[in-house]
């Protein structure tokens, strides 16, 4: 299973960089507030820097979607 989760996170990884987005995202579920924060933080600079619009990140938040639909999805091993 770890196997085939890890093969979906790259199917996912590779998708996340066709539509603009950093490959490597982490997850800030299981992050304390200041973790999340500054990861967020990171995250913003980061893209910034490669010339993409922060605001992608969240442009799905609330939308009611599967995990194969959503590209910011990823298995956590």
């Amino acid at each position: 299973m770890r196997f085939y989760l890890s093969f979906l996170n790259k199917k996912q990884e590779a998708r996340r960089v066709a539509l603009g987005l950093p490959a490597d995202i982490q997850d800030m579920s299981i992050m304390n507030q200041a973790d999340a924060a500054a990861y967020k933080e990171q995250l913003a600079s980061q893209m910034a820097a490669a010339g993409l619009d922060a605001a992608k990140l969240y442009e799905n938040a609330f939308d009611d979607m599967t995990d194969f639909e959503n590209p910011y999805f990823m298995y956590v091993i």
